[in-house]
């Protein structure tokens, strides 16, 4: 007969088991109640969780240490996941783009409202070295900060500060089309085309509404898809949308769109020991445009959000491809 404690830790991780595969599957029933979809956005750590009981399960003792052990050192590997890929882009001195193709270098960084650090904001970007960037949850700190390197991104929009709008872009590539949109049904965005010399590529960067208001942050994905499915292809969108890989907030805005998600990695909260847990920052892209390096993550220079970005190669077939040496 086994020691009463020995029982009890037994039983620990049977429970244990039982309620991390009961949330998984919680974040599955979203698609009958899409308040459940808070389930899915922690369905890696429930994996790590069933996985760790499952392990405890057969050890002969001290069954419960070893259980929180594992999913301890479960959460350090995600948030420690970010750490072994690059976090620079590839000089663009050292990488060759194809025939047909211009590079495009974008950033997507939510910069946190309540963030002061803007000189290490700048001191990211100089390192990244982007052609576009769209930040989130922009003070009026990011704006002069911003406002001050006009002479490397001249483009920069809104031009003056809207209600609602936390969005901001800065380009060195003339933008044309471009289009600000908040509050409306679907969430805050800022929308530009980049004409024809590079592919009449669209590009719009957004934020939207996180839990606890589920059913508003429902409806403004899927009034966003309807509202990206109408864009002329090729399609860029990035940006926070407060949900996982495995929500079904992601999954309906890229089935709904016909976009790709291209990013994986976690990026917040980047302030909590520098590990973050959930992938909640995206870009989506159409087939036609290519990812050589993937989505790659930066630092997060004050922010609760690491940045994503990546090189881009955009297709630009016919006259534009005479124009990619400009």
């Amino acid at each position: 007969m086994l020691p009463r404690t020995e029982s009890l830790g037994r039983i620990l991780c049977l429970l244990g088991m039982c309620f991390a595969f009961a949330g998984i599957g919680m974040g599955h029933l979203s698609q009958y109640y899409v308040y459940l979809d808070v389930f899915s956005h922690l369905t890696l750590h429930f994996g790590i969780a069933a996985i760790a009981c499952g392990w405890a399960y057969l050890m002969p003792k001290h069954r419960l240490f070893f259980a929180v052990a594992m999913m301890l050192g479960g959460m350090v590997v995600i948030g420690l996941w970010p750490s072994f890929q690059p976090r620079v882009l590839p000089p663009r001195a050292v990488v060759e783009v194809p025939e047909g193709y211009r590079e495009l270098r974008v950033m997507s960084f939510n910069v946190w409202l309540w963030n002061r650090e803007q000189e290490a904001i700048r001191q990211e970007i100089e390192l990244q070295d982007p052609d576009i960037i769209f930040f989130a949850e922009v003070n009026r700190y990011t704006r002069d900060m911003a406002a001050s390197m006009v002479d490397t991104y001249p483009h920069q929009y809104p031009t003056m500060v809207q209600y609602g709008v936390h969005l901001r872009i800065m380009s060195r590539i003339p933008l044309s089309n471009v289009t600000v949109r908040g509050p409306w049904k679907g969430p805050v965005f800022a929308q530009a085309s980049l004409g024809p010399q590079w592919g009449n590529l669209t590009v719009l960067g957004t934020h939207t509404i996180r839990a606890p208001q589920v059913n508003a942050q429902w409806m403004q994905v899927n009034t966003l898809a309807d509202y990206v499915r109408t864009l002329p292809s090729p399609r860029l969108v990035v940006g926070d949308f407060n949900a996982t890989p495995y929500s079904r907030m992601v999954r309906t805005f890229a089935s709904r769109t016909g976009l790709r998600r291209r990013s994986t990695m976690p990026t917040w909260p980047s302030n909590n020991l520098r590990l973050p847990q959930l992938a909640i920052d995206h870009m989506f892209a159409d087939a036609t445009l290519m990812f050589p390096d993937g989505v790659q993550v930066g630092e997060a220079a004050g922010s609760d959000h690491l940045p994503i970005m990546a090189r881009i190669l955009v297709p630009v077939p016919g006259r534009a491809a005479a124009l990619q040496q400009e």
